[in-house]
């Protein structure tokens, strides 16, 4: 693998990211089913993390290129949800 390059993979039919830097492999997990869609996603974080990698920006911790928790939050139960509805 060359340096900075990110790979889009799948594990169990759900897009990741693989690359090398610094020696060290990474894994991040997008949380995205395989999809033509959720590819051109994962693609776009893949190009972020290479344009980081290859300026020095790259994040360690991997907190800037993990999804958002705005998607991943917990959703309310079913009964608050028509309770509110019903207010």
């Amino acid at each position: 693998m060359a340096k900075g390059e990110v790979k889009v993979s799948t594990d169990k039919e759900w897009l990741r990211l693989v690359w090398t830097n610094q020696g060290k492999l990474y894994f991040l997990t997008l949380g995205l089913p395989d999809s033509q869609t959720n590819r051109k996603v994962a693609q776009s974080r893949a190009t972020q993390i290479q344009l980081d990698i290859l300026s020095g920006n790259f994040d360690i911790t991997l907190a800037k290129y993990k999804p958002s928790t705005a998607l991943t939050a917990k959703k309310p139960p079913l009964i608050e949800l028509l309770d509110k509805f019903v207010a």
